[in-house]
């Protein structure tokens, strides 16, 4: 068991990257919301298939546990990180990653 560091970063409202976890490649999209001034995260597959969209960027919750029956999506934890210590996150450039706990 493993803990990976995946770097958030940009100055658009939205962009994507690939991540590999648990030795799966899953595509991440961080879009901002301006109306309601906060950060969402969708999960796709290689192929570009949604597999959990509009999940809120925000501190002391693991973002995948409520997903955790579903197939295909990874089984591990994932918890946002701040280094300025936000309650949560609005614009996707600040110094924030998400740790990824890999599953057992």
């Amino acid at each position: 068991m493993g803990l990976k560091q995946i770097r958030l970063y940009g100055d658009n409202p939205v962009y994507s990257f690939s991540v590999e976890l648990d030795a799966v490649i899953y595509i991440f999209k961080i879009s901002y919301n301006s109306w309601v001034k906060k950060s969402f995260l969708q999960i796709s597959d290689v192929d570009n298939n949604v597999l959990i969209s509009s999940i809120p960027l925000s501190m002391g919750v693991d973002l995948l546990a409520q997903y955790q029956y579903m197939e295909n999506i990874p089984k591990g934890n994932l918890f946002l990180y701040n280094k300025n210590d936000f309650s949560d996150i609005q614009r996707p450039s600040y110094p924030a990653v998400l740790l990824y706990n890999e599953a057992i």
